[in-house]
């Protein structure tokens, strides 16, 4: 009874433990969202952007941009079906995963490929 429970902290083993446990049908999901819903590759947007950026003699722009327009664009477009589908799942849970992790995830599996073990949660 004289334990405080840091909540934050608390939280965030959870979070760890619940991706530890899922991360694989995770992944398994984004690859399968992304192979079903996205049919162009990340060096056909980039060059897009770069082309784009160029016809607008943008004064700079870097990966960091690409990287948020794409984003914000995927959020937009994706965001509410990647939810609702990933909702169905028995391993999915809203405390520890949000529409923005979905959404990242695809972003970093789009970039790096079918590799996304090189990412860092």
């Amino acid at each position: 009874m004289g334990q405080v429970i840091e909540l934050a902290k608390f939280r965030s083993v959870k979070k760890r433990s619940y991706l530890k446990k899922y991360e694989s049908h995770i992944h398994k999901f984004v690859n399968h969202f992304i192979h079903r819903n996205i049919r162009c590759s990340f060096e056909s947007i980039s060059q897009h952007y770069i082309a784009s950026k160029q016809a607008e003699q943008a004064a700079a722009w870097d990966y960091y941009d690409l990287r948020d327009s794409l984003k914000d664009a995927l959020h937009e477009v994706f965001g509410d079906q990647i939810w609702l589908e990933c909702n169905q799942f028995y391993w999915f849970d809203s405390r520890y995963i949000s529409k923005e992790d979905l959404v990242e995830s695809c972003i970093s599996h789009m970039i790096l490929g079918a590799d996304v073990s090189v990412q860092k949660r």
